[in-house]
């Protein structure tokens, strides 16, 4: 009824018009327009535009079901118009706005290590070398603010998932910070406001940051922090945003629900499925309403996965799939009723078109809807075919009232001819390069839709070289001479800007950053300086994001600091040396430059040591490293004799390291290291204990590219050793010791890993028994046990391949052969020992477990378990 009388109210409004014998003007929904601000940014008018609005839901897993649905509505030609996105909807969402199709979504879904992306350790391979080591290794970490415990807020800070989307939205340029609606098609990122419980709809903006705030479940990842807000995951009060395209867009809604529903109590076993569950329960009646205000609900039949099925994904997108094609028919009838439906029907005695001046009226006579009885909506759907052509500068209908009839009179402008180009702003191409990248031709009346695809393509060789923020303003046509002028923005930084850190200095940051004001935006340099930032240690989070500004672009570094006093501390077991942990008390960002001091404890049967230590990774703004230790050690070393334990060998150490070096990114380092230390310790050979002192000066060289602990799947490690102990300074050891190891992985097909290494050193005359090379244990001889073998020269390789049986066991088989010799004598290969063996090792949080066993080929056998990291 009310639709009725909407009806007759804008029938008597039009018989109004036509008594007072005034024209009627018609514009159409469909515009191609530049924004009149400095930057020209291109985009169409959506509002009104045929095709559908998308609303995508998170689920974790479950909504990469939603790029099944997208390759589906590409498939078939279903355009859509705007996307609003909840949780994984909206990197989803985001991420296809940016320019990514649904394949490229379907090969990125696959291609990622989701476990390791949701990680908060940072990539290994851009951490210096003087970081590695204990600080991987311990279990917990707990910070401490004014003296009290500082409880993370979230399992993970998901950096590496935010450097991840980070990356991908380079493909967007800055356009997302300017306004979300230059995306295309236009879209909105939903999360929830954690201090007002409001709804936010973000539209621009970092549009990285928009789609991780939107993600951040609570407990599992820490809540996004920017413009003094904090936002955690949207789908706590929008499950699937369909009120947001309702709002903002005249399409219909296609809601797509992968939310995850309610778990059985058998799948209830932890804290994050706990408040998963808690979430689900109270948003299922706003899940409801917004499900009842869709046109059309997509509901893949996913209900046997969880959010955490990744390795699913395959068969989650298929599911999508599915569930579009079932729903296909009904997006096509919706559409049909749409473009056919509603306004003012007018009876047209005559049609004409006017305004050319370089286009045949034919071309668009051809194309138009004509009929004696017509549409308002046909009329301007007409209008819309004539914009779409990309060769019309303005276009309206007017409706001229004649009699009983109209005459309905097409208006156009087009555009003129092409005569050449000019690009400005170049200083990374020549323009004949740029040229080539443009298919618009002299002769060619100029075409929108053309020369859009020109700037693609100019921004596409942009990227392809790394240059991912280039923009190019829309091309100005001169109407008078024909030349199209392309204004080609390279993404020279104009300046860079920290903020969020609060004892952190300036420098301290700058330091770790690759670009510079002045220079040319690079993917490269901004990936790896976001990389370094993080691997610092100094900070939970790390973002960038980028602003179109008159000259380029400027950056803001955003950091939110860590606690920088906290506790670390690890523990592990074997069933040689039994029970050892270790604890630190650390101070890290002395005066915010990065400095660092700590205790440390280690504690065990038989090894036991207290440090104090003080280092830094980076002094100043070079890559020099130093490092100050003074250490108390007891060692009560396991000393065999026909590969029986007969007693332990107990060594006491007291002195200090200096440790100066250069550091070489994602490599290694060089170093000088000064020793003296007092040592007592029990000798084999002799009753009683020695006391001696050495000094010693080291030159060490330590490369380490292994892209993870404890099972590295590539990288090498190659460490030497030149030690000179001497009768100075109270040194009464002399010898020279020279010692190489290396070693490496290389994957291999179908989960095999191949691990070859080799050691060799020797002494210049025989040193105390302490420093002697030693042979045997775990990981360096099967069948003999650790320590048992010792010389004052060694010689020893092995080559081990380990399968991957399921994401987290493994089994591994080795072969060794070497020799460890007393006397200064030359290697002879006849003389070496040789052994084999294999293990299972399984992954875990607490580090790995393995059981391991070895045999010699003289028929010695040893046994090995162990459970945590090695130190």
């Amino acid at each position: 009824m009310r639709a009725f009388l909407l009806i007759i109210i804008y029938s008597l409004a039009i018989f109004a018009v036509i008594s007072a014998d005034q024209t009627i003007i018609i514009e159409s929904d469909y515009q191609f327009n530049q924004l009149n601000n400095s930057e020209d940014f291109y985009h169409v008018n959506q509002v009104g535009r045929e095709g559908i609005a998308l609303a995508l839901s998170g689920g974790g897993a479950r909504g990469l079901a939603q790029i099944g649905v997208l390759e589906v509505l590409e498939e078939h030609n279903i355009p859509v118009t705007f996307i609003a996105g909840t949780s994984m909807g909206a990197v989803i969402g985001g991420l296809y706005c940016s320019g990514y199709s649904p394949f490229e979504l379907h090969r990125l879904a696959l291609d990622i290590d989701w476990d390791d992306l949701f990680s908060s350790a940072p990539i290994r391979s851009s951490i210096l070398v003087s970081a590695k080591g204990r600080p991987e290794k311990a279990l917990i970490k707990i910070g401490f603010e004014n003296w009290q415990p500082a409880l993370p807020r979230g399992i993970t800070s998901a950096q590496k998932l935010s450097n991840l989307l980070t990356r991908l939205c380079f493909r967007s340029g800055v356009r997302s910070s300017i306004s979300f609606d230059l995306l295309e098609p236009p879209f909105r990122a939903v999360a929830t406001d954690l201090v007002t419980g409001k709804l936010e709809v973000i539209s621009s903006g970092d549009l990285a940051e928009a789609m991780r705030a939107s993600m951040a479940f609570p407990v599992g990842f820490t809540p996004v922090f920017t413009e003094g807000r904090l936002y955690v995951d949207g789908g706590l009060i929008v499950p699937i945003p369909v009120s947001v395209c309702k709002d903002l867009t005249k399409s219909p809604v296609v809601a797509i629900n992968t939310t995850s529903p309610l778990l059985p109590i058998e799948d209830i076993s932890n804290a994050i499925d706990m408040f998963n569950q808690s979430s689900t329960i109270m948003s299922l009646p706003n899940l409801e309403d917004q499900i009842r205000l869709a046109d059309i609900v997509i509901n893949p039949v996913i209900d046997s996965y969880k959010n955490s099925d990744f390795d699913k994904t395959e068969i989650i997108i298929e599911a999508g799939r599915q569930a579009a094609l079932k729903m296909l028919p009904e997006i096509q009838k919706l559409l049909v009723q749409r473009q056919t439906a509603g306004g003012i029907v007018f009876a047209i005695d005559q049609t004409t078109l006017t305004g050319l001046k370089n286009m045949p009226d034919a071309f668009f006579q051809s194309m138009l809807f004509q009929a004696e009885n017509i549409s308002e909506s046909a009329i301007k759907g007409n209008l819309s075919l004539i914009n779409k052509s990309g060769y019309i500068r303005q276009a309206r209908a007017e409706l001229r009232p004649k009699s009983d009839q109209f005459d309905l009179c097409y208006i156009l402008k087009d555009n003129p001819r092409i005569r050449g180009f000019y690009f400005s702003g170049l200083t990374v191409f020549s323009p004949q390069t740029i040229t080539k990248h443009v298919k618009a031709r002299p002769g060619q009346v100029a075409n929108h839709n053309l020369l859009v695809e020109d700037i693609k393509r100019i921004e596409k060789l942009y990227a392809s070289s790394g240059y991912t923020l280039a923009r190019v303003k829309f091309p100005h046509i001169n109407p008078n001479t024909g030349i199209v002028s392309f204004a080609i923005e390279e993404g020279r930084i104009n300046k860079i800007n920290v903020t969020g850190n609060k004892r952190t200095k300036d420098w301290i940051i700058m330091r770790d950053f690759h670009l510079q004001p002045g220079k040319i935006f690079t993917a490269n340099k901004a990936q790896r300086s976001l990389d370094d930032l993080y691997a610092t240690g100094l900070f939970e989070t790390v973002k960038m994001t980028a602003n179109p500004c008159s000259s380029g672009v400027d950056l803001k570094i955003k950091v939110e600091e860590k606690s920088f006093d906290y506790l670390r501390t690890g523990m592990r077991f074997d069933n040689e040396y039994r029970t050892a942990g270790f604890i630190d008390l650390v101070g890290s960002n002395l005066m915010g430059t990065g400095n660092e001091v700590y205790l440390s404890g280690q504690f065990g049967e038989k090894k036991r040591s207290y440090q104090f230590n003080a280092k830094a990774d980076r002094v100043f703004k070079t890559y020099l490293t130093y490092k100050l230790t003074f250490a108390h050690s007891l060692f009560k070393r396991n000393f065999y004799i026909d590969h029986e334990h007969v007693r332990n060998l107990k060594e006491t150490s007291t002195g200090f390291d200096f440790e100066i070096g250069q550091q070489f990114p994602r490599l290694g380092k060089v170093s000088a290291i000064l020793n003296m230390t007092r040592h007592i310790y029990d000798s084999p050979y002799q009753s009683g204990r020695t006391d001696r002192r050495r000094t010693s000066v080291s030159i060490q060289s330590l490369v380490d590219t292994f892209d993870s602990l404890p099972l590295p799947e590539s990288g090498k490690l190659h460490f030497i050793d030149l030690e000179m102990a001497g009768d100075i300074l109270g040194g009464e050891i002399v010898y020279t010791k020279f010692y190489t190891c290396i070693e490496a992985y290389y994957p291999l097909m179908a989960g095999f890993n191949f691990h070859p290494r080799a050691e060799l050193g020797f002494f210049n005359r025989t040193p105390p028994y302490f420093k002697l090379f030693s042979l045997g244990g775990r990981n360096s001889f099967y069948g003999l046990f650790e320590h048992e073998l010792t010389g004052a020269k060694i010689f020893s390789g092995s080559m081990e391949f380990r399968k991957r049986i399921t994401e987290h066991l493994f089994i591994t088989g080795r072969y060794d052969s070497g020799e460890v010799w007393d006397k200064l004598q030359s290697i002879r290969f006849d003389q070496l020992q040789h052994g084999f063996g294999g293990s299972i090792i399984l992954k875990t949080l607490i580090g790995p477990i393995g059981l391991a066993y070895g045999r010699t080929t003289d028929g010695l056998q040893a046994v090995y378990f162990y459970a945590g990291y090695d130190y």
